[in-house]
C-alpha cells in the first residue's frame, strides 16, 4: 500500500500564486480536492518552484471529488547541477473571461514516499 506524506493544505486565491508549507523530493504527487465543489467556476493550476530560483511549466488541475495523482519529475539538467528540493505552488484562474465569483474550496497535497 502506498504511503503518503502531507506537503500542506492551501485555499487557493485567483491570479495569485501560493506554495505548499513543506517542499518536496520526490516525483509523485496527490492533489486532494475539498470544500463546496458543487458551484465551481474555476480550475487550478501548479507549478514548482526550484531552489536555483527556475520555475516550472504550469499544470492545469480540475477540483474534482476523486484525487488526483500527477507525476512531476525533476528536469534532467538540474538534477545533475544537484537541484532536487522544490516547492509546489498553485493558484485559481477563471473558466471564462468575466467570471469574478467561484466557490471556496481548498487543495491537499501529498507527496509519494513509498
Amino acid at each position: 500500500m502506498p504511503v503518503w506524506k502531507s506537503l500542506g493544505t492551501v485555499t487557493p486565491k485567483a491570479f495569485e500564486w501560493q506554495l505548499f508549507e513543506l517542499p518536496s523530493y520526490q516525483r509523485t504527487f496527490r492533489f486532494t480536492f475539498t470544500g463546496d465543489l458543487n458551484r465551481i467556476w474555476y480550475f487550478a493550476r501548479m507549478r514548482q518552484y526550484f531552489s536555483s530560483s527556475e520555475v516550472g511549466v504550469s499544470q492545469r488541475l480540475y477540483p474534482k471529488p476523486q484525487q488526483v495523482i500527477v507525476e512531476m519529475p525533476i528536469p534532467a539538467e538540474l538534477a545533475q547541477a544537484g537541484v532536487f528540493q522544490r516547492s509546489i505552488g498553485i493558484a485559481k484562474f477563471p473558466y471564462r473571461r468575466w467570471t469574478v465569483l467561484d466557490s471556496d474550496w481548498i487543495v491537499e497535497l501529498e507527496e509519494l514516499i513509498g
